[in-house]
């Protein structure tokens, strides 16, 4: 004890503690660091300790030691945290009696402990006493600024000081609970709807949590990882910009841009109020440019000052969230479906952010950062935005059950429909039957004809009549044996078809083989295929009459292609090839050909090349 007060004897007046939770020590000497030792600065009375604050020539004094006595007029030991500015890194002496030796503590920016704050330390005066203490403070970090600043001392009761870090920590613990569940929340939510607007949710709820982390400096719990760029400003402010800055500044941005998309998407004020809707999105692309800004110049610009770009910041979110607030009054007196709910449930969070904003305009150096504005603002926030999700979600549902109701309804309606087809293919299917019977019966009659006729001409045109019928009584015996009552598959039909010409109608002793190509499965209309039919029936028919004449065996090759512009029936043989007169003639065969290929808004070609080639280009607007 004795010691203490003979080392005490050439301090200032020592600080007397008052009763108020927040003391300024104004009583303190200070003296340029040459590289002394602590038993130097506590043993030589030749150092020459001055009262001057003024920090300067820091390429010269890289370091300042301090120091200060406290007295405890009172009864009780006194248990406070002292502050010593700038905190970049300081070394911090107090006399230990209980150990009874000088012991020493690191607090500063560059000290990677899982403390909030950087600039405290822990002392205990005890009652009826005087405590002298000492501290180093490096500013190396200041070596390439000319101006000067000012050192401060300040001392915090320390159960005020452990009373507010425990609130704070269970306030920050508790809200990001809060925000963990609702994210899981809404993220199933999004899953189940892929409405946007709960994505958007998503973004405010995570930079509201990075927001409360970094803010608070509740990083430093996490983490021991420490970066940090100083400023020293013309007036004497020292500045720090460190990760908890950055992520800060980020954590602004992702909740703006949350605000605004979500109200854009929430509103749909892109169909509903496109100029405002033009002015949220080059708004919010505006805050992202100044942000980044900032954020860059906080970390690259020696001499930077955050006033005036927090204030710029800070003003622009103040503009941007009038902005949100009016977008949703005029959605709501223009009676649009969300106006009401976005109204009810975002009014009170909005402008509990833009007194945030409003509070680090007025106070952009002082800013208590203890001060429960901010975890008020993101709590309501969080709540309350989730409470317009959820009538969000009942609009949904009620959508959706509607929607399901007029499904159902559509599924009986199918249902009926495909009962009424199911129907209606039957009774075509009994129709193309009868019509198949029917025509089977004309044939029958004008074969008795034929049997009962002398006459080998009138002989002659019964055998072609007959078999004209046979062909169209084939098309509807196709469209009966199969499912599809409306289309015939070309091909197949042209195979049974010229199957039973070639049957009835090669002369005896020759050999006449058949050829069918496609360049894709055709599918032709009822009407199409009767005429398509009937014309192959002349052609195959003629074919096998004069074609091969003069020749033991031949064949006749069909292909039936499908064009750009319709379709296109190629009938060619390797017989004798046409009469040069055969126009005129002017056969009922030809005339029938040439009528046909009209009827099906195309034109009948004859060529001889290496036999008869006959080319007809047709049309089936009902083809499938």
């Amino acid at each position: 004890m004795i010691f203490l007060i003979c080392t005490g004897s050439a301090f200032a007046q020592p600080y007397v503690l008052t009763k108020d939770d927040r003391q300024i020590i104004e009583n303190f000497q200070v003296l340029p660091d040459r590289n002394y030792s602590f038993e130097k600065i506590i043993s030589d009375s030749s150092l020459l300790f001055t009262t001057n604050p003024l920090l300067y020539n820091f390429k010269e004094n890289k370091a300042y030691w301090v120091r200060f006595t406290i007295e405890n007029p009172f009864r009780n030991t006194q248990d406070y945290y002292v502050s010593v500015f700038p905190f970049i890194d300081n070394l911090f002496y107090y006399y230990d009696k209980d150990a009874n030796k000088w012991q020493k503590i690191r607090s500063g920016l560059v000290k990677s402990d899982n403390t909030r704050n950087y600039s405290h330390f822990p002392i205990t005066v005890y009652n009826n006493s005087k405590e002298s203490f000492y501290a180093l403070v490096s500013l190396n970090a200041l070596a390439k600024f000319k101006d000067s600043t000012h050192l401060r001392l300040r001392l915090y009761k320390a159960a005020v000081i452990n009373a507010d870090e425990q609130q704070s920590r269970v306030f920050w613990i508790g809200t990001l609970v809060i925000i963990f569940i609702l994210f899981l929340y809404n993220l199933y939510t999004w899953f189940v709807f892929k409405d946007r607007a709960f994505l958007y949710y998503l973004l405010i709820l995570t930079g509201s949590a990075l927001y409360l982390t970094a803010l608070k400096r509740h990083l430093n719990l996490l983490t021991s990882f420490r970066w940090f760029h100083v400023q020293l400003t013309k007036e004497g402010y020292t500045f720090y910009y460190d990760l908890a800055s950055i992520l800060t500044n980020l954590a602004i941005l992702l909740i703006l841009t949350g605000f605004i998309q979500f109200t854009r998407n929430y509103l749909q004020t892109k169909v509903t109020l496109p100029k405002y809707d033009s002015i949220l999105k080059y708004g919010n692309a505006l805050f992202s440019l100044i942000v980044l800004l900032v954020t860059l110049s906080g970390i690259m610009v020696d001499g930077y000052t955050p006033v005036y770009a927090h204030l710029i910041m800070n003003s622009f979110t103040v503009v941007l969230i009038f902005l949100i607030i009016w977008v949703g009054i005029v959605s709501y007196k223009r009676k649009y479906l969300f106006g009401k709910y976005f109204l009810l449930a975002n009014a009170l969070p909005l402008l509990l952010v833009m007194l945030v904003a409003i509070y680090f305009i007025i106070n952009p150096v002082g800013a208590d950062k203890s001060t429960p504005l901010p975890n008020l603002a993101v709590l309501s926030l969080v709540i309350t935005f989730a409470v317009a999700l959820f009538a969000r979600i009942n609009i949904l549902k009620q959508d959706l059950g509607n929607e399901q109701l007029q499904a159902q309804s559509l599924v009986n309606n199918l249902k009926m429909a495909e009962q009424s087809n199911t129907e209606k293919e039957v009774v075509l299917k009994e129709i193309h039957h009868r019509v198949k019977n029917n025509l089977q019966i004309i044939n029958g009659l004008l074969f008795m004809q034929f049997k009962d006729n002398n006459d080998e001409k009138m002989k002659a045109q019964l055998k072609q009549s007959q078999e004209r019928i046979k062909s169209m009584a084939l098309v509807h015996n196709k469209l009966y044996e199969t499912d599809n009552t409306v289309h015939v598959y070309i091909k197949e039909y042209i195979k049974d078809l010229a199957g039973d010409i070639l049957k009835t109608n090669t002369p005896a002793g020759k050999s006449i083989e058949l050829n069918i190509e496609e360049n894709e499965a055709v599918n032709l209309s009822l009407d199409t295929s009767v005429s398509l039919g009937l014309i192959l029936n002349e052609l195959i028919t003629n074919a096998c009459k004069y074609a091969f004449a003069n020749k033991e065996s031949g064949h006749i090759n069909i292909a039936i292609n499908k064009q750009a512009s319709g379709y296109q029936l190629i009938v060619k043989d390797d017989g004798s090839g046409l009469a040069n007169d055969f126009h005129q003639k002017n056969s009922m065969g030809l005339r029938l050909v040439t009528n046909l290929s009209k009827q099906l808004g195309g034109k009948a070609k004859f060529e001889n090349n290496n036999g008869t080639v006959v080319i007809v280009d047709f049309v089936d607007a009902a083809a499938a």
